[in-house]
């Protein structure tokens, strides 16, 4: 396989929805429980899961 392909097999199923492509997250915050406590993701411009998901 060419790198491209391996590329587009190696995105992992989005755990949420079962989507087979990475779905865009447009949101720029998130829900925390208290200041500095959330789930991975705070500020969309920092990190976000789409972005998350192309770098691995």
């Amino acid at each position: 396989m060419k790198a491209t392909t391996r590329l587009i097999h190696s995105v992992p199923v989005d755990e949420l929805t079962g989507s087979i492509s990475v779905p865009i997250y447009q949101t720029a915050t998130y829900v925390q429980e208290a200041p500095g406590i959330n789930k991975g993701y705070d500020y969309g411009r920092t990190n976000n899961p789409t972005r998350h998901a192309l770098e691995k």
